[in-house]
């Protein structure tokens, strides 16, 4: 896998993107502006701030910068030929190879245009308006200020609103509605108070002033104020011939040419008095028909799909061959398997399945959801081998990859794990609290002789570990045997997934956490910080299908400044929860058991050959997206980030290097890499992960040694627990109830 960098430095702030061959953005950074023309330092200033967002964008995504095929830069202020060289030859000579340099608003044609040739108009900071024409002949009008009779741009429109509004105060001449609304903004008493202002809009460090202006200028415009509309229709003119020109000079094959407008002018502020005066003034002077378009997409973009056509070699970005892979799924017969199946067929044009083993010792549920499983292999044209088994060494036989989903005691031991705690005025849950202790405490061992038998049969397989609790599960793993193992979890995919439904799809995050006790702490968007927005709003991702949905108030939200995952109800809404499963007449795991009698009578049906809708009833929603795209990222060295179970290292300082934690990781054919997250002051969020962490620890060293005082002093440790009279009688009365399964208490 290849990949590369795109720049698109402007005045104000400068983007930075990192795209794999598949033209799929990994990882953007947004630091200071980059404009030369705006900083004291100019050229040397800079280059340095590109080269620091450069290996800024290397070290978040954990790739070293020796590993960058191409980076492609779209620079403002770079207008002519000596003004590219200085800055490339600044740029070698600290250090970066492979990239070229062009004016920033070329970016934008090959972000917005279907064809890569046609016109770009951006009026942001600045102005300036750039054709790549049919033949790939570039030219750019506009972008020297004063020199090419620039009237556009937020800084000139700023100066232009202050102009009007300095002839009504101190001309006591021209009245306009921009005076009033400089005075109400900023609270202007006196003639000494606006002077102060200019300085405030010539600052590029504070482009809030600018911003304002802007808004008051075109806000008069609307109103129909002489004296702005008479600049913004000369502005427009001024635009409409620039675009025009282009039209008319260079070469653009057929009757149509399209003109991508870009910039904050034209696409956020979209006055529609200028925006129409500059459309029909510039359909007016061109010579073929104008296709006008806003560009919706970053303009950073246009560097991949500006790299994947003029500098990467067909061979880096032709798709390689699907990696071929060998799979053992232990406990298929979890009706969640179809799930994983369906996974597996989405995605072969990067997997191809050589051989899969369905492992479980339950024979019933093992031959249905298998079959189901074999026929939607067959009905999908996939030739592999498939193995149906009761045995975990035959399975295991030449595995890449070993998914385990295992549920010790099946649904009648989580049916116990969440009403014995009921009487204790406990919470039953089947991963946290007691109820995940007691599964914690039957899947170790199970767990540990899955593990010795992958390192007696292939000890070069990855273990992916779904099985619940799994950050507890895998931490035992990491720490006690010398299998490769990564945990996961879908609840951070859907709390992702839910964030970008409000946010968008170039949503920047930082997740926190371990396995069910996680938080995102930050969201950004274009260089902005939305997480204390999104808490006035009252905005939460959504309750996973086998939680109630308490809700999280406002006020909570605010007091610990994060949004939480949705197990986290089980601590912030505790009294909530423990009322709804005292007053509930069946077990979340009564409930599965009815719906898994439902599907197994599907699964039965000799006909079916999908999986059915009501799959999607469970908890495990986009369990096969998050799994395949794991098993992928490792077999096919994609260096993908995802959040995942692993240990910590150095990534975040309040816990141990070996303590594993759910974090954001670059996956590759080495495994996890966590991504840092700079630091962590939240110190609910770290007070919290403390606690539970030890519990995890205790829990971790009482299921391997059957430990009972470990065992005590994690469920006294766990917030859902703590009171050491029902700790004791709860544990005694569960500690019983899974005997069968719990050799490491009772051993002979």
């Amino acid at each position: 896998m290849k990949f590369y960098i795109g720049v698109d430095g402007g005045g104000t702030k400068t983007a930075f993107a990192l795209f794999d061959s598949a033209k799929k953005l990994i990882m953007s950074y947004t630091g200071k502006g980059s404009n030369h023309e705006n900083l004291e330092g100019g050229f040397d200033e800079a280059s340095d701030i590109i080269i620091d967002g450069i290996r800024t964008l290397c070290k978040n995504s954990g790739l070293d910068m020796s590993r960058i095929s191409f980076t492609l830069m779209g620079l403002a202020g770079i207008d002519h030929k000596w003004q590219h060289d200085k800055m490339c030859a600044l740029l070698r000579e600290k250090g970066l190879e492979n990239f070229e340099v062009f004016n920033d608003g070329y970016l934008i044609i090959k972000a917005g245009s279907d064809t890569g040739a046609a016109v770009g108009y951006n009026c942001g900071t600045g102005v300036c308006c750039n054709g790549i024409d049919s033949k790939g002949n570039m030219l750019q009008l506009m972008g020297l200020g004063v020199f090419s009779g620039d009237l556009s741009g937020g800084q000139t429109i700023a100066i232009k609103a202050y102009e009007i509004a300095y002839r009504e105060l101190f001309l006591g001449i021209e009245k306009s509605p921009i005076t009033e609304m400089v005075k109400e903004h900023y609270g202007i008493k006196n003639r000494d108070e606006f002077l102060e202002l200019l300085g405030k809009i010539e600052n590029p460090d504070e482009p809030e002033h600018t911003r304002n202006f802007v808004g008051f200028f075109f806000d008069a415009v609307e109103q129909g104020d002489a004296h702005a509309l008479q600049y913004c229709v000369k502005m427009a003119d001024r635009g409409a011939k620039s675009i025009a020109s282009l039209v008319n000079q260079m070469d653009y094959e057929g009757d149509e040419v399209e003109v991508i407008l870009s910039g904050s002018i034209n696409v956020k502020v979209g006055s529609p008095t200028y925006i129409r005066e500059l459309t029909e003034r510039a359909r007016q002077y061109a010579s073929k028909k104008l296709i006008f378009k806003k560009l919706t997409q970053a303009p950073v973009t246009g560097c991949i799909n500006w790299i994947m056509q003029d500098y990467a070699h067909a061979d880096e970005i032709t798709d390689s061959a699907p990696k071929e892979i060998t799979v053992a799924v232990i406990g298929s017969g979890s009706t969640y398997c179809p799930e994983l199946i369906d996974g597996f067929l989405k995605a072969q044009d990067k997997l191809r399945l050589k051989k899969i083993s369905f492992m479980d010792i339950d024979d019933r549920k093992r031959n249905i959801v298998g079959g189901l499983c074999v026929r939607m292999l067959k009905a999908a044209g996939v030739e592999c081998e498939t193995l149906l088994t009761d045995n975990l060494d035959e399975a295991l036989e030449g595995a890449d990859f070993v998914v385990t989903q295992i549920r010790v005691g099946k649904l009648p031991a989580r049916h116990l794990d969440e009403t014995i705690p009921l009487k204790y005025n406990l919470i039953g849950q089947e991963t946290t609290g007691i109820g995940g202790f007691f599964k914690a405490q039957r899947t170790i061992p199970v767990i540990k002789n899955i593990c010795d038998r992958i390192e007696a049969i292939c000890p070069d397989a990855w273990l992916i570990n779904f099985t619940n609790p799994s950050g507890i599960i895998t931490e035992f793993v990491l720490n006690n045997t010398n299998v490769k193992c990564i945990g996961l979890c879908n609840v951070p995919i859907d709390m992702i997934d839910d964030t970008k439904e409000i946010v968008g799809e170039d949503m920047e995050y930082t997740y926190v956490g371990l396995n069910h006790l996680s938080w995102m702490t930050s969201v950004r968007s274009g260089g902005r910080e939305l997480i204390d927005e999104l808490i006035e709003k009252g905005f939460s991702p959504k309750v996973m299908a086998n939680i109630k949905d308490d809700g999280f108030s406002l006020e909570t939200l605010a007091a610990i400044h994060a949004l939480p995952s949705s197990y986290l109800q089980y601590y912030y809404c505790r009294n909530a929860k423990l009322k709804h499963l005292l007053e509930g007449e069946k077990s979340r795991a009564q409930v599965c058991m009815e719906i898994e009698e439902e599907l197994l009578e599907m699964y039965s049906d000799e006909g079916l050959y999908v999986k059915p809708a009501l799959l999607d009833q469970r908890g495990g929603h986009k369990y096969s997206l998050v799994a395949v795209n794991l098993i992928s990222a490792i077999a096919n060295d994609t260096n993908d980030i995802q959040v995942v179970n692993v240990k910590n290292g150095d990534t975040l300082p309040f816990l141990k290097p070996d303590d594993v934690i759910e974090i954001a990781a670059r996956i590759g054919s080495d495994g996890a890499k966590p991504l840092p997250v700079g630091e962590i002051d939240n110190h609910h969020i770290i007070g919290l992960m403390r606690v539970v962490k030890e519990y995890e620890n205790y829990t971790v060293k009482a299921g391997r040694d059957g430990d009972e005082e470990a065992a005590l002093n994690a469920l006294l440790i766990h917030p859902l627990v703590g009171d050491w009279e029902a700790a004791t009688k709860c544990f005694n009365e569960m500690k019983e109830a899974h005997k069968q399964y719990l050799p490491q208490y009772y051993k002979t």
